[in-house]
């Protein structure tokens, strides 16, 4: 499995760096642009329902530039009628080798088309689980195929 620097075209739009995984990985995955996914998820989050703690702090910081909760992006995904699946597999299982995906590993979003990471880092391999002194592949637990 191959990587390539991608920020989903946020450099049009913004400078600097930032911790906007979810838009970047649901932009480069959907080919929608960077600026309607990040007005999506902010509006989503700023009108959140509920009176839960969760619900208060999604209101409370509703931009998806330094992060964005799970809850927000999935509904957004809903929207979109893109479905969940959940399962354990690892970023270089064969499924990713064909199709458009966005996938979510330990607090973190990632775009993987036909088999190439597309993100602003190198994130295929974790930083601490080492076997014979290689660098473990990370461990997907949910993902989102594009149709």
């Amino acid at each position: 499995m191959k990587y390539t620097f991608n920020d989903g075209g946020r450099s049009e739009h913004y400078k600097g760096l930032t911790r906007d995984c979810v838009t970047r990985a649901i932009t480069i995955a959907t080919k929608l642009p960077y600026d309607v996914v990040y007005d999506s998820l902010f509006h989503i989050a700023k009108h959140w329902k509920g009176n839960s703690k969760l619900a208060k702090r999604i209101r409370l910081n509703p931009s998806p530039r330094n992060g964005c909760y799970n809850e927000v992006a999935i509904e957004f995904l809903k929207a979109l009628n893109i479905e969940e699946v959940r399962g354990k597999l690892k970023v270089n299982d064969q499924m990713f080798y064909k199709g458009r995906y966005m996938v979510y590993v330990r607090n973190h979003w990632i775009a993987i088309i036909d088999g190439v990471v597309h993100d602003t880092w190198d994130s295929r391999k974790t930083s601490g689980a080492y076997t014979d002194g290689v660098p473990q592949w990370k461990t997907v637990t949910r993902y989102w195929k594009v149709k």
